[in-house]
């Protein structure tokens, strides 16, 4: 009997360590005698780990020689009555309520860039562990804590449904269920830096002509559109390429400034700033062909006498200026007009070639050459000399004049005046001009009338 009372010692000892009271939820350890009295009739079983609830006790009976304590049992199902507290044990209760939260969802740069959401929820007394269910499928068990980071899985613009299971040995308790998003995308930040640059502006013949430039920019990172601006304001907007021809309201000879923006739904950024000109004219083609001609040479004597000749020439379409070319001999440049006099160094008898040289930015053109000789007799010889005598063979009406002429080499032409006065003042005759025949004759003249 000894070992008998040991056992029932150490049984009652630990029962007691138990803590029974009534209204304990208590299961059975295996398969027990459920009794009509403390250690009374058998009524039937329960089966281990079924559940009831303490109603009454403790009572002290002794079966089978052993001193037990008995409590009575309403049992989930089954018979109800008293049991051995050897039998039972204290039942665990399933987790108490608690509430699932969640923190806004964010775009996690952290480790590869995606979606996240913090969840947390309120300790579930009794929990001993926490299982999460996402869309309605386990996504992680046995989680200790109450919070739950979860940046992994999610979708850009999606929703998801999060519930949290907490779990003891006595069971479970499930949270609510919180919807969580749409989930946000990377956020987008101002396009990144980029370059402005450009070809050299032309003069463009493709439409109206006009002058145009070419602008070029590199790539900015995250721009959707550019913003092309002219000497401070906005010239085009929306610019999804990265390069503009600007063909339209350019002037010959302005300078332009250049920038421009580019932009996205998160900022913008402007490029440098570039300054481009002056801008073109019309290209000028090669001076159009030339006649150069000439007058008849003379004898100048405006100045110191000497040969001259006037040149002339038709306009070159297109030229600037001309230059003149005398034997082979730049002999004047940068003439503007259409004529030259040119009475400078020319010597009676010689022959003088000359030519013209139209010029203008792009080409020149030259003229047909012009020979012209300078007459051995255009220089004057002495002037003639005239010698008048007494008239003879005197009429009435009627007289011989008497004189000589001294052409001295010059074509002359001569005419006698007869007056009763030594200064001439009062004519009675007046005799037209006359080609001089021989130099030093004389020249019989019939005057009439004499009075």
């Amino acid at each position: 009997m000894a070992p008998w009372l040991l056992v029932g010692i150490v049984l009652a000892s630990s029962n007691t360590a138990l803590g029974f009271t009534v209204g304990n939820r208590v299961q059975a350890n295996g398969t027990v005698n459920v009794r009509s009295t403390p250690a009374g009739t058998v009524l039937g079983t329960q089966a281990g780990g079924n559940l009831g609830t303490i109603s009454s006790g403790p009572q002290t009976a002794t079966l089978n020689g052993t001193s037990f304590t008995w409590w009575n049992v309403n049992w989930d199902s089954g018979f109800d009555g008293w049991v051995a507290d050897i039998g039972l044990t204290l039942a665990v209760s399933a987790p108490g309520g608690f509430t699932l939260s969640n923190d806004p969802p964010v775009w996690d740069t952290s480790g590869t860039p995606a979606p996240a959401v913090q969840l947390r929820w309120s300790a579930a007394s009794g929990a001993t562990t926490y299982d999460l269910y996402r869309n309605g499928s386990l996504y992680l068990s046995g989680l200790t804590g109450t919070t739950f980071y979860n940046s992994a899985g999610l979708t850009s613009g999606q929703t998801y449904t999060y519930a949290v299971v907490a779990r003891n040995s006595g069971g479970n308790t499930q949270s609510n269920t919180i919807t969580v998003g749409p989930m946000p995308s990377a956020p987008l930040i101002a396009p990144g830096s980029f370059s402005l640059t450009n070809d050299a502006p032309v003069w463009d013949t493709s439409g109206p002509p006009a002058p145009a430039v070419q602008l070029l920019w590199t790539a900015a990172s995250g721009a959707t559109s550019y913003d092309i601006y002219r000497n401070g304001s906005l010239y085009a907007s929306g610019v999804t390429g990265t390069a503009y021809y600007n063909s339209a309201g350019l002037i010959t000879g302005q300078t332009y400034t250049y920038y421009v923006i580019a932009r996205n739904s998160g900022g913008a950024r402007q490029s440098n700033t570039v300054t481009i000109g002056p801008m073109p004219g019309a290209p000028v083609s090669a001076p159009g062909p030339f006649t150069l001609s000439n007058n008849v040479p003379v004898w100048d004597t405006s100045g110191t006498p000497a040969p001259a000749v006037q040149l002339q020439w038709t306009a070159s379409s297109g030229a600037t200026s001309y230059d003149l070319y005398r034997n082979g001999s730049l002999y004047a440049a940068g003439l503007t007009g259409t004529s030259f006099y040119n009475n400078d160094g020319l010597t009676a008898g010689q022959t003088y070639a000359y030519y013209l040289v139209a010029r203008n930015i792009v080409s020149t053109q030259q003229s047909n050459i012009d020979n012209i000789l300078i007459p051995a007799g255009i220089v004057p010889g002495p002037a003639p000399t005239a010698t008048t005598s007494a008239a003879s063979s005197v009429t009435t009406s009627t007289a011989q004049l008497n004189g000589v002429v001294n052409p001295n080499g010059v074509a002359t032409i001569f005419t006698f005046k007869i007056s009763q006065n030594a200064d001439l003042s009062t004519l009675f005759s007046n005799q037209p001009p006359q080609p001089w025949p021989v130099a030093g004759t004389a020249v019989n003249v019939t005057a009439t009338p004499l009075a």
